[in-house]
């Protein structure tokens, strides 16, 4: 039985569109970050247009809709707008939207595929936090 059967409808969301759902909301939720200029993570960079942050962001949540049937493969095509995110000043709700592509890769991904989820960033996580906190000169921007 595949991820597609095995769902049982809960309320009255067909579990067909719960993943676009899902992608709606983290991107409105995200816009409304951004709104309320709570969005940018980093002060010191050069200011980006609204529009920037919106096109990251929606190239985050597009692949969402294909998270419980591809998980992988949305987690992958997720993580290209995430290191532009990087270069482009990080923000906050393009990282929470990419937590969740994380999150349900591990979830409902291979066993394998939650191995190496669970162990593989572990360095990189510890290397990237110290290391954006000593460019930075900010703890806030390690942790």
């Amino acid at each position: 039985m595949d991820n597609r059967e095995s769902e049982i409808r809960v309320g009255f969301v067909n579990p067909r569109y719960n993943s676009l759902l899902v992608a709606l909301a983290y991107f409105a939720g995200g816009a409304l970050l951004y709104a309320l200029d709570l969005g940018v993570l980093v002060e010191d960079r050069p200011p980006q247009p609204l529009w920037v942050w919106l096109v990251l962001l929606a190239c985050v949540c597009a692949p969402m809709t294909m998270r419980r049937t591809r998980p992988l493969l949305a987690l992958l095509l997720g993580t290209v707008p995430v290191l532009v995110d990087l270069v482009v000043g990080p923000s906050l709700p393009v990282w929470i939207a990419y937590g969740d592509l994380l999150y349900t890769a591990a979830l409902f991904g291979s066993a394998r595929t939650s191995r190496f989820l669970e162990r593989a960033p572990l360095v990189p996580i510890v290397v990237g936090a110290v290391a954006l906190g000593v460019y930075f000169g900010e703890l806030r921007i390690a942790v």
